[in-house]
């Protein structure tokens, strides 16, 4: 809607208010803005939007009814309210009670979200029907097989709606609970980083498609793509000062494979039995360093590699318009080291260009690696040999979990213990003979 059909639209349902156009674009709520001030918001958890969607309609559909009795109940009005109405109250700073996000809580539930929708009259009408839309996969034929994700509309009863939003709501709690989490646990190490040290957060950023300044019309469809690939580290210096080391790969290699991280020394960026395996190796291979690795929660890990990534694609489109040839890696990799590269006292950036040839994909003994159980359910790894690591559901980044000193973990209500898995079919075979061996000397014995 325009500015003067929006200013047409207000005289026609307040006939008695008397306002110029002026003074009504004047007295605009500053939340307000143009369509063209508008941005697109995109890369958004698909279990968070899902149930933000859901709450939507029914909100929708609750002012559309109007109930004056239901007045002042207050509708649902994001997935974090949603989420407060099932789990018990908590002081503000403090986590929920681990019972009530698994669901084992006798008080608290997702039955009471419910129920605050039955109070605000949603189904009054059994038969009502609502359109509400979802984010699902969809298996696609042409012009290859393949699945994607697509925007589906929906439209059911509301008591159905109702009942899917609670379906969703039933691990919603142990969602939010492991995204705030494992985001707090980095950000605690980050504030105070323990000497000897580092930490590194790294993520493939969205490749880079060369384009030119002035270009004939048919290379529009010929564009090639470039590989960025960054990790923020963060250290202690000898004064006790954080340091931020930005080190960005640029490749002409397209494979985002753990072979491609792994040359950068660290494969830890898949959560995988390969780079699994690979973390199990670094026990060796990196004369006695420590190699642990934590997961963001799923769908958010947005952060400063993300922040880092944009910069070097905003510094390029840059180049490009003030009519630098940046066609390929290599062009890429000049431009940036001339004019991004940072060597200051607490910030860092350097740049590595890498040759797709120079990227090892032929690894016989990873090629042995087996998939650890519920590898979606824990976010921390660790080496202990190779073919050998241990995880965890949670992180935890105090001193004791870090092996910086001797102690009980301070979040051990939230964190369980480390649990040793076998990457390899030969060492699962060993581990099971050890264990049946104990077993019968046990039976013996008794």
């Amino acid at each position: 809607m325009c500015k003067k059909n929006a200013y047409q639209t207000f005289k026609k349902e307040n006939k008695n208010v008397k306002v110029s156009e002026s003074k009504f674009w004047a007295l605009k709520p500053k939340h307000v803005v143009p369509l063209k001030k508008g941005k697109f918001r995109s890369c958004l958890c698909e279990k968070c939007i899902n149930v933000e969607l859901k709450l939507k309609a029914l909100n929708n559909k609750v002012i559309a009814n109007k109930i004056p009795s239901k007045q002042s109940i207050k509708t649902v009005a994001n997935k974090y309210e949603a989420n407060k109405f099932t789990i018990c109250e908590v002081s503000k700073g403090e986590d929920p009670k681990l019972q009530c996000i698994q669901r084992k809580c006798q008080t608290c539930g997702v039955k009471q979200l419910e129920n605050h929708f039955h109070e605000l009259g949603v189904i009054a009408n059994t038969d009502e029907t609502v359109n509400w839309y979802q984010w699902e996969t969809k298996k696609i034929t042409e012009p290859k097989v393949s699945t994607r994700k697509v925007l589906a509309s929906k439209s059911t009863y509301v008591k159905d709606l109702l009942q899917n939003l609670t379906e969703d709501m039933t691990e919603f709690s142990m969602h939010l609970f492991l995204a705030n989490w494992q985001y707090r646990q980095f950000s605690n190490l980050k504030e105070k980083i323990p000497k000897n040290v580092m930490v590194c957060i790294m993520d493939f950023a969205e490749n880079f498609s060369t384009r030119y300044q002035d270009e004939c019309q048919s290379a529009h469809w010929c564009y090639d793509q470039i590989t960025i690939h960054p990790i923020v580290c963060y250290y202690s210096d000898a004064l006790g000062k954080t340091v931020t080391h930005e080190v960005v790969y640029i490749s002409n290699d397209l494979t985002h494979d753990a072979n491609f991280v792994d040359h950068y020394g660290c494969s830890s960026q898949y959560k995988s039995k390969v780079p699994f395996f690979d973390i199990s190796s670094y026990a060796e291979e990196l004369d006695g360093i420590k190699v642990e690795r934590h997961f963001f929660g799923s769908g958010h890990g947005k952060g400063p590699a993300d922040g880092c990534s944009g910069v070097v694609k905003s510094a390029i489109t840059r180049g490009i318009i003030a009519g630098n040839v940046l066609s390929c890696a290599e062009d890429i990799f000049s431009f940036v080291t001339s004019d991004l590269t940072k060597d200051g006292d607490t910030f860092k950036r350097t740049f590595l260009l890498i040759d797709k040839k120079d990227v090892p994909r032929s690894r016989p003994l990873r090629s042995e690696a087996v998939t650890v159980p519920g590898t979606r359910q824990f976010h921390c790894v660790k080496a202990v040999a190779q073919g050998l690591i241990k995880t965890r559901r949670v992180s935890c980044t105090c001193v004791v979990c870090l092996d910086i000193e001797q102690g009980t973990c301070i979040n051990n209500t939230y964190v369980d213990e480390w649990v040793e898995q076998t990457l390899t079919n030969d060492l699962r075979k060993l581990n099971q003979k050890s264990k049946s061996k104990k077993q019968k000397v046990g039976k013996k014995e008794k």
